[in-house]
């Protein structure tokens, strides 16, 4: 009775334990552009880019692998300190993707006017995601 008492304690814990593993995104920033992530299949990833507000520019995925990424969603908030509403301010634009299956992929973006189009880009991100079983 103790060894099956132990046994359902530690499904569960275990089980748990991977339920915490993905409510923390891993959090990318412009400071990985160029570099290798790491992840596992499942595991979510949090990409956070800086922006000025009221500009036109705008982060866009540049063809978003969608073998590999799920969009789960996206936002933008103002930088801490700034004056929220205002016209002009800072502000992060964030995107929280689920890597799908192991493989590799490259998640690329753009910063640029829609209007102008990617080829206009003045800015750009690019990392390369490794994603295990």
């Amino acid at each position: 009775m103790l060894a099956l008492s132990f046994c359902l304690l530690s499904f569960f814990c275990v089980q748990k334990s991977e339920g915490t593993n993905r409510l923390a995104p891993i959090v990318v920033d412009a400071s990985l552009n160029g570099k290798k992530l790491e992840v596992r299949a499942g595991e979510e990833i949090q990409i956070e880019l800086g922006a000025i507000g009221g500009t036109g520019y705008s982060w866009y995925f540049d063809d978003l692998d969608s073998d590999f990424f799920d969009l789960i969603n996206e936002g933008t908030k103002v930088i801490a300190g700034e004056k929220e509403g205002a016209a002009g301010n800072p502000v992060v634009m964030i995107w929280k993707l689920s890597a799908k299956k192991a493989g590799a992929s490259v998640l690329r973006m753009s910063y640029y006017r829609v209007w102008e189009g990617r080829k206009k880009a003045v800015r750009h991100f690019e990392i390369n995601v490794d994603i295990a079983p």
